[in-house]
């Protein structure tokens, strides 16, 4: 576990302890004890409806995980999700503003099985799916309300409007589902006065992993549906369930109240303390609720507190149990013991995950250079075939500057009919892919030192000659024990020869050594024929890399480079 991750378990589970403290104090000790003995034995089973609850909650949450691009192996164990499951509602419990502080929780325990941005869109996925099946179930409540209680018009009116804006909602979060939710929403945010520059910024660097999200959730609704029915399906029979606990209430002090009644009661109180989000543990909000809907039912008013009471303490009880379970540690998904790492250079530390040609067509694109997609890559093709005969124009001592300087020249030369480029205009282009290619480098550093810090390194990549001095120009040579560059050593990927010398250079087997690279083909190919583990940076690619039928399958699959860390034993 990285010291980073840790730390952050640690504030949740010191946050969750606080607030559980500051509750138990202002409800007082002897309120508690004194509820619990005048409810007596039904509150064990108030206590287990919201056991069958979470246990329906990790059901729903474990069919989005359970996603064919994450190999089986990485799958968190059913009982590892219900205790995230817990624990990220004991924070959504204790957190203001729409109750969803269990969210980052989720994803840093998820992301040591999945890599950061899958365990992001996991779960946006079930948030999503939590909040749609709330709404479902209110709008099905108002029908109820209208079909057998009878309510006056005023109040049937009432129940139509809100219907009206449960079904605008539902058109809402669908849409989002087709097509992506998270980039819009950021830039809505970008477009708040005091929030403007911050998410500017945000929206800048985070960009390409946002998009990425976006695209995993919109697959997961359109590729999944089965999947998404399903989740969806059991997070409505959760809310349902979850009426009982009013059930065992009523029937613990002599009311008589059926599963309809509290279908009404519950659906009444969490709207109406949903309407004021932003209070912890939406304090008042539900005891209101409670009340005023049991008035408008026939029942008294004042038994609200006392059943607010009790769910209060409900709560409580399984706050602690969330807190409790935070402390539990998992036991990583890697078994064997790594002795040291193979990384590759481009594409893996410089774009982190990002193809060089997406690279440059992004800056081609950002300077309204008018060129076809389909044009852009026949030209990036010549132009690395062009850099392949002529390796002998480029010298040990050119930066990756310089390289770019002849990878978009060669590039104008094919475009030169159409007279698309300018000299200019390659100058322009070089900038922008140096000065991206040294931003992203300088956010690798940490990840870099972290690894090196542990094991020894060897970079293993298909370069010019000029590696070393690339490594110098971007002050990262220091980290790297050997560097195993094609050109030097005659041998490119995916022959695997180029990654035994790496081994070699480190004196290591290849069951001791990691591999870690964007490309499936040339870097978790010959690591898995090798033997070696093999970890696949995968992020936007060249098309032609990802298949259905794979030969192999990567042992760990992450999104960002920094994921590495949240892999046991690579920290």
């Amino acid at each position: 576990m990285s010291k980073k991750t840790n730390k952050y378990r640690w504030i949740f589970f010191l946050i969750g302890l606080a607030a559980l403290g500051v509750m138990v104090y202002k409800l007082g000790v002897d309120t508690i004890w004194n509820n619990i003995k005048e409810t007596g034995w039904w509150f064990f089973a108030i206590i287990g409806v919201w056991l069958v609850v979470y246990v329906i909650n990790t059901f729903a949450f474990n069919a989005i995980i359970r996603d064919k691009s994450i190999p089986k192996e990485h799958y968190p164990s059913f009982l590892r999700v219900l205790k995230i499951t817990i624990s990220g509602y004991s924070i959504n419990y204790i957190t203001p503003v729409v109750s969803l502080g269990g969210e980052p929780y989720r994803i840093l325990e998820l992301q040591e099985n999945v890599g950061t941005r899958k365990a992001t869109s996991i779960t946006l996925s079930y948030s999503m799916m939590h909040i749609l099946s709330h709404i479902v179930f209110w709008m099905c409540s108002t029908i109820l309300i209208v079909v057998f209680l009878r309510p006056s018009w005023g109040l049937t009116v009432g129940c139509a409007i809100m219907f009206a804006v449960f079904a605008f909602g539902l058109y809402l979060i669908f849409k989002g589902y087709k097509k992506g939710l998270i980039v819009k929403t950021f830039r809505i945010l970008g477009k708040i006065p005091f929030m403007r520059k911050p998410m500017q910024r945000f929206n800048e660097s985070k960009l390409q992993a946002l998009q990425e999200v976006d695209k995993q959730i919109v697959t997961f609704y359109t590729q999944r549906k089965p999947t998404f029915f399903l989740s969806l399906g059991l997070e409505f029979l959760a809310r349902v369930v979850s009426c009982f606990e009013l059930v065992f209430i009523a029937w613990a002090i002599g009311l008589n109240m059926t599963l309809l009644d509290s279908v009404i009661l519950y659906a009444g109180s969490t709207l109406f303390a949903n309407l004021l989000f932003f209070s912890p543990m939406q304090l008042g909000t539900r005891e209101g609720g409670l009340a005023l809907t049991l008035k408008m039912m026939g029942f008294q008013g004042q038994l609200g507190v006392y059943t607010g009471l009790i769910m209060r303490i409900r709560e409580l009880f399984w706050i602690a149990i969330g807190v409790i379970l935070m402390r539990i540690k998992p036991s990583g998904v890697m078994d064997k013991t790594i002795k040291g790492v193979l990384i590759d250079y481009g594409g893996t530390i410089d774009t982190n995950g990002k193809h060089w040609s997406e690279v440059i067509f992004d800056a081609y694109q950002f300077h309204q250079i008018t060129i076809q997609k389909e044009d852009f890559r026949k030209a990036y093709v010549y132009g690395e075939q062009s850099m392949e005969r002529e390796q002998h124009l480029i010298k040990p001592e050119y930066t990756f500057k310089d390289v770019l300087e002849m990878k978009i020249a060669y590039q104008a030369e094919f475009l030169a009919a159409q007279k698309m480029i300018t000299r200019d205009d390659i100058a322009k282009i070089v900038d922008f892919c140096y000065i991206y290619a040294k931003e992203m480098v300088d956010r690798q550093r940490k990840t870099l030192a972290e690894l090196a810090n542990k094991y020894p390194i060897a970079l293993v990549s298909n370069f010019y000659g000029n590696l070393t001095s690339v490594l110098r120009d971007f002050n990262i040579a220091q980290y790297f024990q050997a560097v195993v560059e094609s050109s030097v050593v005659g041998c490119r990927k995916p022959d695997s020869a180029i990654f035994s010398l790496g081994l070699q250079a480190l004196h290591l087997n290849a069951t001791d050594c990691v591999v870690v690279g964007d490309s499936y083909t040339n870097d978790i190919v010959p690591a898995k024929q090798l033997g070696c583990t093999a970890v696949w940076l995968k992020g936007i690619g060249w098309d032609t890399e990802e298949k259905d039928t794979r030969r192999y399958e990567p042992d760990y699959t992450i999104g960002q480079l920094a994921d590495i860390l949240n892999i046991k034993n690579i920290k």
